[in-house]
């Protein structure tokens, strides 16, 4: 399971829908961080992030992972929309992260 230094997975799964500002926090070090994702089992990547809060299914067995960074429709104080996007092979591996 790859490591992303600095970041408190616990924190982040706590933040489920951004409201808590936890994760608009850790969001600078994830991105920073993205390289070591790529190649995790999309198991290690939930057992790190949590469930996604959306899941697209796209062609050949490919789908998209999306976590809520800020998200105005849950919440309250919140006016911009941010989400990072981790695309899962068809091979369960991670092969993108996008913010």
């Amino acid at each position: 399971m790859p490591e992303i230094k600095g970041f408190d997975k616990e924190a982040w799964k706590q933040d489920e829908f951004g409201c808590l500002g936890l994760r608009n926090k850790l969001s600078n070090n994830l991105e920073n961080e993205r390289q070591s994702l790529k190649g995790a089992q999309e198991t290690d990547l939930i057992k790190i992030l949590g469930q996604p809060n959306s899941i697209q299914i796209m062609e050949r067995k490919q789908k998209y992972f999306t976590y809520w960074i800020n998200n105005p429709e849950y919440c309250k104080d919140s006016t911009t929309f941010k989400a990072v996007k981790i695309r899962i092979s068809a091979l369960n591996q991670v092969t993108e992260v996008l913010f």
